[in-house]
């Protein structure tokens, strides 16, 4: 995002292309008939009718917000155009002066409704958006010719889910793994000043290819042995690393990201400027050290992590160029890593122009390839609560053509990008409910985004009564927790075959475990109780340490409750040991 959001995203042209954008996502776009127009000059790009969550305005508000998009080589003031949410009243809100869109670029108004000038230069438009469907559009200075318009509508939107054009994208790699690279380990700060700029002659450092670290422990869990190419001592705390590479056309760009597997921290360079940092101090010397938290291995090698450094496109240069990492680490650890991937993409329209959703929105950033509708959400025939006896759910979803996946172990449905089921059954038939049972689905057609999974929760108090250690490891449970033995089921000591109190509690169990509403959290047990799960690395935190999962409250009266979608994560401070529990 730029600094200022009624400014621009640079270097964003108006190409258009026959190109079709990778993926599963653009498959039957020509369906899209009555969302194609030629290119105009000004384009509504992009439209959020419904932000939770989101983007926040100067006031800290999520409002609505509509990007547009200059497709043409000059700057356009758009002093005195309009926007509109009334086919009646095409002069609704006027921009104000100085609204300057420059070439190639964006500008965001929020819709909030406020009508006033917001901080840090913000737009602010003088109605709202409609998320069940309204017409919006684009008039020029005369208030009546349409520069670009939704008309009738813009169609029902989803929270979060954007609308707008369509952009076709190609990358181009410029430093990955396998790129040459110089690398020294500092023993002093003579070149501390110097060492990250393009003419610095590192001629005497040692050459390799990333990555660059060490392992103290190969062959165990998490070995990072197999991506070392550069092997550095053990407790190296600091590496100054380089990597040459050549660029034809700096400005083909239209974004520039940094991806970085790293353990424990680093701060980059290109060309002598700084792009990007992680767990760095604010003044990174020669023998500094990660100032961040230990990252846990599992997590370092679960994903490259992106850092949008498109702010810094003008640090590229046509010919040679210089991507300077410094490597951080904890001191002491028992390993260290580094590997980077730089990747420049530069996107274009298609022409016709095509409009669809975008599961993340992008305000004054390029857009991507879009789907060309909604799948609508499933549907139960019977809702989450506490029953005695089998039943069977019926799932179902309005949207014609659309194929449902279910599952029953608590992980969420997945397709791949040809929609083929990478977890998860297909919906054929009413499924046949016989116990405690977390029923998850999604529905999915191609060419539309897909639905959230929904997540409903059966209790049965027998199962629960019953459950025992035996039973929890037949069923595929973990012995452990880290170095936990776990332990599952109540207490035999209260409900057991010879239990201390002489069976009156056994008899009364069963209403007893629903005098009060329970909440269910459902998750994919490796997230959980796996080698990576949180309870089996209870002393791990923060958002690295955070899991998907479903929350639902359910009321054993069969009083509407709710569910939700949330993230979870080890709570507390001493009491995260896994000496202080063992239960679950």
């Amino acid at each position: 995002m730029a600094s200022f959001l009624s400014s621009t995203r640079r270097r964003r042209r108006a190409r258009t292309t026959n190109r079709r954008p990778r993926g599963h996502q653009p498959r039957h776009l020509e369906q899209l008939e009555p969302r194609r127009l030629f290119v105009a000059d000004i384009l509504i790009s992009e439209l959020l009718a419904s932000n939770s969550g989101g983007l926040r305005d100067g006031d800290g508000d999520t409002s609505d917000w509509i990007e547009l998009y200059n497709t043409t080589d000059q700057a356009i003031d758009l002093h005195g155009y309009h926007l509109s949410d009334d086919i009646s009243d095409l002069t609704k809100w006027t921009f104000p002066a100085d609204s300057v869109i420059a070439p190639h670029s964006t500008v965001l108004v929020f819709a909030s409704g406020k009508d006033v000038a917001g901080l840090i230069g913000e737009l602010h438009a003088n109605f709202r958006l409609n998320a069940a469907r309204e017409y919006l559009g684009l008039i020029a200075p005369d208030g009546t010719t349409v520069v670009h318009q939704y008309a009738p509508d813009y169609g029902e939107q989803q929270t979060n889910v954007s609308f707008g054009v369509a952009m076709a994208s190609t990358t181009q790699v410029l430093v990955d793994d396998d790129s040459p690279m110089r690398y020294l380990i500092p023993s002093s700060g003579a070149d501390d000043a110097t060492w990250n700029e393009p003419g610095f002659d590192d001629s005497t450092w040692a050459l390799a290819s990333a990555g660059i670290g060490y392992e103290s422990s190969p062959g165990g869990n998490n070995d990072y042995t197999s991506l070392i190419d550069a092997t550095v001592p053990s407790n190296t705390r600091t590496a100054y690393t380089r990597f040459a590479f050549a660029v034809e056309d700096a400005a083909a760009f239209d974004t520039l990201t940094l991806s970085m597997i790293y353990d424990d921290g680093f701060v980059a360079y290109l060309n002598g400027v700084f792009v990007a940092s992680a767990s760095a101090p604010s003044n990174p010397a020669w023998n500094s050290t990660s100032a961040g938290a230990n990252r846990g291995d599992d997590v370092v090698l679960s994903a490259y992590v992106d850092f949008d450094v498109t702010d810094h496109l003008d640090a590229l240069r046509n010919g040679d160029n210089v991507l300077a990492i410094h490597a951080l680490n904890q001191s002491p650890s028992s390993d260290m890593l580094m590997i980077p991937r730089l990747t420049g993409s530069d996107f274009g329209l298609f022409e016709p122009v095509i409009t669809g959703f975008f599961a993340s929105p992008t305000p004054n950033a390029p857009n991507g390839p879009a789907y060309i509708g909604l799948v609508e959400d499933t549907s139960f025939s019977v809702d989450r609560g506490f029953y005695d006896s089998p039943f069977d759910v019926e799932i179902t979803t309005p949207t014609a053509g659309a194929s449902i996946v279910y599952t029953l172990d608590g992980s969420a449905p997945a397709v791949d990008a040809d929609l083929n089921i990478i977890n998860g059954t297909p919906y054929t038939s009413p499924i046949t409910i016989t116990g405690t049972t977390n029923l998850r689905a999604a529905a999915f057609k191609p060419g539309y985004l897909p639905t959230n999974v929904d997540t409903q929760t059966y209790i049965f108090t027998s199962d629960v009564v019953q459950q025992t250690q035996q039973s929890a490891l037949a069923a595929g449970w973990p012995s452990s927790w880290g170095n936990r033995s776990a332990d599952y089921g109540l207490d035999p000591d209260v409900v057991g075959p010879n239990d201390r109190f002489g069976g009156i509690y056994v008899a009364a169990i069963d209403e007893s475990l629903k005098a009060i509403p329970s909440i269910s959290i459902t998750l994919d047990r490796d997230d959980f109780v796996g080698p990576s799960g949180i309870y089996s690395n209870v002393t791990r935190e923060g958002v690295d340490w955070e899991r998907a999962a479903s929350a639902e409250l359910i009321f054993p009266d069969g009083s509407t409750g709710f569910q939700i979608d949330a993230g979870i994560r080890i709570h507390g401070a001493a009491s995260r040991s896994l000496s202080k529990k063992n239960g679950l």
